[in-house]
């Protein structure tokens, strides 16, 4: 009872211990890999914008205002999408500067303007950014004029169900890789805890009650031994 009870005891001390460590280790590195999968959506989406940035940029001596682009951006939005949409592209438009949609890959939804708070605020700072905006992630890539004056922003869209997706695998993997650490880890410590504790305290104790039944020849053997149990012996001896 006092071997199973100590080391059961031990056990969950270390279990505890190790759990928290790997855990905590296991969200931070879950945290890092959502921070890598936005920045490779960021890269990415950055990419698939060169296919209308490109003819926006050939005319830029000759427009003053990217809708009189239209028919082109929206062609390209048309085509852009119908070629990424298999691979988790969710839209694909061009805003102007006063947040209202000009061309989208979906004709009915040009020429309305962004309701979306956070993505309007994000608009207004002109730079390359992404954001979630309830269940799309939006790369925003500036448009920018010959004098660098701001035109408007190609705006890609992700669907967020597919880097939870992509986090929800990672996290499954994780947990079993995190269980079967745990397992072994108690199955190491608790054989080392047996050879090096549990055996050598049974031996004292089993000597110690034949001590107490009239045996005296009772001798605990701690060759090769230098801790605490050794000293235990010898003060047994």
């Amino acid at each position: 009872m006092i071997q199973s009870n100590l080391r059961t005891k031990v056990l969950l001390a270390v279990g505890l211990i190790i759990f928290v460590v790997l855990g905590t280790s296991t969200l931070i590195h879950i945290r890092d890999l959502r921070q890598d999968f936005l920045e490779a959506i960021e890269w990415r989406s950055e990419a698939l914008a060169q296919g209308i940035l490109q003819p926006v940029i050939g005319r830029q001596h000759m427009i003053a205002n990217i809708r009189e682009m239209y028919g082109l951006l929206s062609i390209h939005c048309k085509q852009l999408y119908e070629s990424n949409k298999e691979k988790d592209v969710a839209h694909v438009a061009v805003i102007d500067v006063s947040a209202t949609i000009i061309a989208h890959n979906d004709m009915t939804l040009s020429d309305t303007p962004i309701e979306s708070a956070v993505l309007c605020d994000a608009l207004q700072h002109h730079t390359q950014t992404t954001i979630l905006d309830e269940t799309v992630y939006h790369t925003l890539v500036p448009i920018l004029g010959t004098d660098n004056t701001y035109l408007g922003s190609v705006d890609i869209g992700v669907p967020k169900s597919f880097v939870d997706e992509k986090i929800k695998n990672i996290l499954f993997q994780s947990g079993v890789l995190l269980g079967l650490f745990l397992v072994l880890s108690f199955l190491s410590i608790s054989f080392l805890m047996y050879v090096l504790l549990t055996k050598p305290v049974r031996r004292l104790v089993t000597a110690g009650q034949q001590l107490a039944e009239g045996d005296l020849s009772q001798i605990f053997q701690a060759t090769g031994r230098g801790d605490e149990i050794a000293l235990l012996g010898t003060a047994f001896n």
